[in-house]
């Protein structure tokens, strides 16, 4: 996939979709930006990821998939527990804010 922002820029992006279905509703895809500036880096200050925490009664098969991808982000915290969820918190200018699982 790629396309051209409005300043000009060439983005080119892949999808990564996990073939384990006990883990898709964590991890539905992976985006690798193939060497194009992370939009995060040229979007507006504002709000900014601060932790990421996963919970799966699947944990081996996720440190499996995550050590493969190379998913490793000190902001990403994973636990075992009994069900898939997924929180996350997100600081801004007003502050923190944690959005729970769905």
């Amino acid at each position: 996939m790629e396309r051209t922002t409005p300043a000009g820029e060439h983005l080119a992006w892949q999808l990564l979709f996990p073939l384990d279905a006990e883990l898709v509703n964590l991890v539905p895809f992976i985006i690798d930006w193939c060497g194009s500036t992370h939009p995060s880096e040229t979007t507006p200050a504002g709000c900014k990821l601060s932790s990421l925490w996963l919970e799966t009664p699947h944990l081996a098969a996720f440190e499996v998939w995550r050590a493969l991808y190379g998913l490793e982000d000190e902001r990403l915290h994973v636990r075992e527990g009994p069900q898939n969820l997924l929180e996350a918190e997100i600081v801004g200018p007003s502050g923190r804010l944690k959005l729970p699982s769905w």
